[in-house]
């Protein structure tokens, strides 16, 4: 009688046949649900091996640090919300329907990416995880501003000084939406969507008017001081 075991076919793959990238993956989904329930300073890498069933030795063969897996994930989350703005943006001709679908784009991200869109936005004290997260704000907020530049005739390259401000306030009121939703779920997305919409575009359209407006007219004043 032969003494050797069938494997379960519904057994899962071994871990040792993963590919490096699949590794890698696996262990960034495991931290990822970590640090969203812990925050940053409260995870710990045993806490993750656990988490992915892995050894900590295994997780310091991909990244050096707590520090270089968080923000990894930052990188990560974050190219994937900018790609998904910078898609609404461009897809759509009116500055209306482009400024709808970013909302939804960014919206849909939070309902997709819960755990995600928590570590994006918590407080840190570590320098690198708040540089990282300023430097998607600025990328996401320079992509609006330039989208308010060529809907409004003017150089995508080269927005004024009104359309970056527009922009940020743009940015930080759907910053301020995606962390309210967190805590209000019930809210269907595309209700609230439309309210925000509403919302933003009530007043957008004037505001945007006076701050073009005041920003071309500020070189000409300088120039007539000189």
């Amino acid at each position: 009688m032969s003494t050797q075991r069938d494997e379960p076919t519904n057994a899962p793959p071994s871990r040792r046949r993963l590919s490096g990238d699949k590794r890698r993956a696996l262990l960034m989904d495991a931290a990822l649900a970590v640090f969203a329930e812990r925050g940053y300073e409260g995870a710990s890498i045993g806490q993750i091996a656990r988490a992915a069933g892995v050894s900590k030795a295994l997780i310091y063969e991909h990244f050096p640090s707590k520090r270089d897996l968080h923000l990894e994930l930052l990188r990560r989350h974050g190219r994937e919300l900018e790609a998904r703005l910078q898609r609404a943006l461009v897809d759509h001709h009116s500055p209306e329907e482009a400024t709808r679908s970013a909302i939804d784009a960014f919206l849909q991200f939070v309902a997709e990416h819960r755990d995600a869109w928590r570590i994006l936005v918590a407080e840190v004290h570590e320098p690198a995880m708040r540089e990282e997260v300023a430097r998607l704000g600025e990328r996401i907020a320079g992509l609006v501003a330039a989208r308010i530049a060529a809907s409004y005739g003017g150089d995508p390259a080269r927005p004024t000084h009104g359309d970056e401000l527009v922009a940020r306030m743009f940015v930080g009121g759907i910053e301020a939406l995606g962390k309210w939703w967190t805590t209000h779920p019930e809210t269907p997305r595309e209700r609230l969507t439309e309210i925000a919409f509403d919302l933003y575009w009530e007043g957008a359209a004037s505001l945007m008017e006076r701050a073009r407006s005041r920003s071309r007219a500020t070189p000409s004043r300088r120039r007539g001081r000189q």
